[in-house]
């Protein structure tokens, strides 16, 4: 009976395993449409750019991230937050949006929804797909707006452009060495009101492309292109040593052969920055240099001066004395591309410092950012404000020798490296964790699901055995207490095939009084049992005749 109880038992389990292998069914995911108008102004008028949702279920939350170019438009209303190339558009009630942008300058801009971390949520989907697509604005510039959007000049540093620059020529090549991490542009426009964007400054081991993008007042652009090759080999360090040395030796020569006959040393040292007139001085005993600076000749215009160069800033600072009252005296950051001077800005925090340089037209900007001046460290520097006016980013070099934008505080002055990540790109992150927490979650759930199911359905198995177990002890014990326990023997004794009297009344009393009697009649069974075992030994003592024994060994085998 236990075999047939174990097939039982397997095919049940089975049956079960069955069951949890079957997938779960899968309905398909719901979709919301994004819809984005598009439109049309003047430079200094506003627009305005409907977006709407629509979806074949109940919309109950809506949370879009826009995107669009900050060079030319501006929001101004309509939106959650955002800004610098980036709008929110949130709401729990409502599944269209206005939004207005004021037009800064020529040109075209896309309105874009970043579907990667836009949510759309239903009644039945937190995350709901989302299918958008996209509308643009065309800003347009006054006849009088000019079109030039040409270079004036194109330098760079290490290296040598090839051919040598013509505002007509768009493309140049170039060569740096190993230890070359940032090429250094300086690229001025041809008009005034033009603007230039520079793209592409670091250097990685082999083909390099830095784009600088001309952007004339109407809005039309022309790019100029340098394609830099970056070889960790000596041979191509020393080519481009060999080609900064010839072009610092033309240059060199060019300025002494124009100067020699005019200039003296007097007058060389005579330098004129802002409209203020400067004399280089060489006592930093009376004027140290900052700390991390160290003393060093340096070639200026022909003459040798002293002056500082930063340890791990690697720039050289001079002492500027102002003469005529206009201007403030103090160390001045040269730069050795532009020929130019600047007042040296120092922000500090307990361990580290930063020079603060100027910002440049040929700079690459982050986007989204106002350009205007500062007070840092007591004096006044060249920033990109955010909208709020909570922080400013500066362009700088820091003591440890990290050179590029850094986050200033406006409110507690502290400053930390900026990272090129705007609040889209931060919502992303968020989201995404939040969308694979609740993917694990479910997962987790279904999981524990199954479990639970398959331990139920063995608690269901294990009871349904033990109910016929009990049944059939039972029906044991009740034909036991009728017939007389001696005769049954669990192994011998169909139990199964007992059926139990309906007229007999099996009362917990009456089964405890035939529980007495069967132990009473146990007893009376033994005592008869060891007196008759008794008696036949007697027997067989007066059969056994001693003397005819012969010997022991007799007695033993008998």
């Amino acid at each position: 009976m236990t075999g047939k109880w174990k097939k039982a038992a397997a095919v049940l389990l089975a049956a079960v395993m069955a069951v949890l292998l079957v997938p779960l069914p899968t309905y398909a995911k719901e979709t919301a449409k994004i819809s984005v108008g598009s439109g049309s102004c003047d430079i200094g008028d506003e627009v305005t750019i409907s977006v709407s949702v629509s979806s074949s279920v109940d919309i109950y939350m809506c949370d879009i991230w826009l995107s669009y170019d900050s060079g030319v438009l501006q929001p101004v209303s309509g939106y959650s937050g955002g800004g610098g190339g980036s709008v929110r558009l949130l709401s729990t009630d409502s599944t269209s949006f206005s939004v207005r942008f004021k037009a800064v300058s020529a040109g075209s801009s896309s309105i874009s929804v970043s579907t990667s971390n836009t949510i759309i949520s239903s009644a039945d989907e937190d995350y709901m797909a989302v299918s958008a697509g996209s509308g643009s604005v065309t800003v347009k510039a006054p006849v009088s707006y000019s079109t030039d959007n040409t270079l004036a000049s194109l330098d760079i540093s290490p290296g040598v452009l090839s051919p040598a620059f013509s505002p007509n020529v768009t493309s140049y090549t170039t060569t740096v060495g190993s230890d070359c991490s940032q090429l250094v542009v300086s690229a001025v426009a041809n008009d005034e009101n033009a603007s230039v964007s520079v793209r592409g400054t670091r250097m990685d081991p082999g083909s390099n492309t830095t784009t600088i993008t001309v952007t004339a007042q109407d809005g039309s652009k022309k790019v100029y292109t340098i394609s830099t090759t970056k070889d960790d080999s000596a041979a191509a360090t020393t080519k481009a040593d060999e080609q900064e040395t010839t072009k610092a030796g033309e240059q060199e020569t060019t300025t002494v052969s124009s100067e020699e006959p005019t200039q003296s040393e007097e007058q060389i040292r005579s330098i004129q920055v802002a409209g203020a007139q400067y004399e280089l001085a060489d006592d930093y005993t009376a004027n140290p240099l900052p700390s991390g600076y160290d003393e060093v000749d340096y070639e200026y215009n022909g003459i040798t001066v002293k002056a500082g160069k930063g340890v791990n800033t690697k720039l050289i600072l001079m002492y500027l004395k102002n003469t005529d009252g206009k201007g403030t005296s103090g160390f001045y950051v040269y730069d050795s591309v532009a020929k130019t001077f600047s007042l040296y800005i120092e922000a500090s925090e307990p361990d580290i410092t930063y020079a603060v340089l100027p910002i440049t037209d040929s700079m690459e900007k982050p986007d989204g950012y106002k350009k205007t001046t500062y007070t840092i460290g007591g004096q006044t520097a060249d920033v990109l404000m955010s909208e709020d006016g909570s922080y400013c980013l500066f362009y700088g070099v820091s003591s440890l020798g990290v050179t590029g934008w850094f986050r200033y505080d406006c409110n507690d002055n502290t400053i930390q490296v900026y990272s090129v990540m705007s609040a889209p790109a931060a919502n992303l992150t968020t989201q995404t964790e939040s969308q694979g927490v609740s993917a694990a979650s479910d997962r987790m759930w279904k999981v524990v699901a199954l479990v639970l199911s398959a331990v139920v359905v063995l608690c269901i198995i294990a009871i349904v055995m033990l109910a016929v177990k009990l049944s059939k002890s039972k029906r044991a014990f009740a034909a036991a207490a009728d017939d007389g326990y001696d005769r049954y023997d669990d192994d011998e004794y169909d139990f199964d095939s007992y059926e139990e009297d309906d007229d007999e009344d099996l009362s917990e009393d009456v089964l405890a009084d035939k529980e007495d009697e069967i132990q009473e009649d146990d007893e009376d069974e033994v005592v008869r049992s060891i007196s008759e075992a008794l008696k036949k030994n007697e027997d067989d003592l007066e059969v056994l005749d001693i003397q005819d024994v012969d010997d022991v060994d007799d007695v033993k085998r008998t």
